[in-house]
């Protein structure tokens, strides 16, 4: 007995002293921290692109339910008028879903109804005077359905918990959101149309010039009617209903004008905004990026010479040899692309930009330019598709005779908009700095646009 207990604390010595194989213990830790950042890699990127399909489902449910509500005709709804709506929209619901979260994601119990308060920015769920619908998508362990990992499964993450939330609601009357707006003064000068419940607001006020025109449902809106800047010898009695569409001739200022400061804009960072698109799972990526793709890096100076392919990011260098702009050849037409860059953006003569989100973090005076002619956005008679939207760290400047189908246009300096420019099927313009309009310009939204004085519906959340 004393010899087997001798003999096993001499293995045991020797197995404790035993400094050979150390690596493969280090390789078993490479491999699990391999692992470890593989999962997070992989998994992440799956669970983002789960939660922008959901995103995307929640806004066309929660859009199109608010337009049943508006339909059914009353502001109270019983159990059968809930069950109804969901039932109208659920299949929409799934169809803009895929796999796994169809038919548990969004179902009935996750579209309630209530009322949204516009300037407190909450929604209590009612059955009486609801004027909302919230739409919530769920894959998450309470639900049953949280979104399984792969790799991660390996350290004991099982799966994700993802929620995402969407409110609409529908109003009547006024000016319920701006389609220009800034946070500085809105001047237009003379021989300018306003048309179809389009909506302009002032922050610092409003300046006009002599015979400008606007249709009945036209507004402008500035905190205190003192902050106008009238030409000579015109005032609110003023007549300018004097030839656009649906105007009267007796429309007077006194008609257009109103009063309010509850669509004073926020203007996102272009900064922000170019590390958001330049990650292929951003959530509010547009439909027509491939995620799966990589960021196609450019320089400047090879932008006006790049045949950009569809569904993809670019990234445009700047500075030393990359170039100081990046530039579009006259009469290119670019489409269904991202394109983020560090450097001021310029647009040749009559070049052509359809289905593009376009973001310069330059903040000088020209951050993003357009010669004469340019055109953002499908001239397609308002049908869905086409839109640009543009985000600029500095100035917003174009020349004459700008076309703007659907076009979005965020400056946190100013916009300088030339003569006869045309935004006669929808634009909006948002900035922190003034925002001018030279001569002829014609501005205008789709029928049935966001601003209609009828009832509009709208994403609040």
């Amino acid at each position: 007995m004393h010899d087997a207990l001798l003999s096993l604390r001499q293995r045991t010595g020797r197995f404790c002293k035993d400094e050979t194989g150390t690596m493969t213990h280090f390789a078993v830790m490479v491999l699990i921290i391999t692992l470890f950042f593989g999962g997070m890699s992989v998994d992440s990127t799956n669970a983002w692109r789960v939660r922008s399909q959901l995103q995307t489902a929640a806004d066309a449910t929660a859009h199109a339910a608010v337009i049943e509500l508006q339909k059914a005709g009353s502001s109270d709804v019983d159990t059968n008028a809930q069950n109804t709506i969901r039932a109208a929209v659920i299949d929409l619901a799934n169809a803009n879903l895929m796999g796994d979260n169809q038919n548990s994601a969004i179902t009935a119990a996750n579209i309630t109804f209530g009322i949204w308060d516009f300037d407190a920015g909450t929604f209590t769920q009612s059955t009486s005077n609801v004027n909302a619908v919230r739409v919530v998508a769920n894959r998450n362990a309470a639900s049953g359905n949280a979104l399984g990992t792969m790799l991660l499964r390996i350290g004991g993450m099982q799966s994700w918990n993802i929620q995402t939330e969407s409110i609409a609601a529908m109003t009547e009357g006024g000016c319920v959101a701006a389609n220009i707006a800034t946070n500085g003064e809105f001047e237009i000068t003379s021989n300018n149309a306003v048309y179809n419940d389009f909506c302009i607001f002032g922050a610092n006020g409003v300046k006009l010039s002599n015979n400008n025109t606007f249709s009945n449902d036209a507004a402008l809106v500035v905190p205190d009617f003192s902050m106008i800047s009238w030409p000579s010898s015109v005032g609110m009695s003023s007549v300018v209903g004097r030839g656009t569409a649906e105007s009267s001739a007796t429309l007077t200022y006194g008609d257009v004008f109103e009063t309010g400061t509850g669509l004073t804009p926020t203007i996102p960072s272009a900064a922000t905004m170019a590390a958001s698109f330049l990650n292929p799972y951003y959530a509010d990526q547009p439909s027509y990026i491939n995620p799966s793709a990589s960021v196609i890096t450019i320089r400047a100076k090879d932008v006006k010479y790049t045949n950009f392919q569809a569904g993809r990011i670019y990234e445009v260098e700047c500075g030393g040899s990359n170039g100081s702009k990046a530039q579009f050849f006259a009469g290119s037409t670019v489409s269904e692309v991202v394109i983020v860059s560090e450097c001021n953006m310029q647009f040749g003569n009559g070049s052509v930009f359809e289905d593009v989100v376009l973001v310069s973090t330059d903040t000088g005076n020209k951050s993003v330019y357009g010669a004469n002619g340019v055109r953002l956005g499908t001239d397609d008679g308002c049908a869905t598709g086409g839109e640009v939207v543009i985000y600029a760290g500095g100035d917003f400047d174009s020349a004459s005779g700008l076309e703007l189908y659907g076009a979005t246009i965020y400056a946190e300096g100013e916009m300088h908009i030339s003569a006869q420019s045309n935004g006669i099927e929808g634009l909006n313009l948002y900035a922190n700095g003034d925002i001018k309009f030279s001569a002829q310009a014609s501005l205008g939204l789709c029928p049935n646009g966001l601003n209609s004085t009828e009832t509009s519906f709208r994403l609040v959340r």
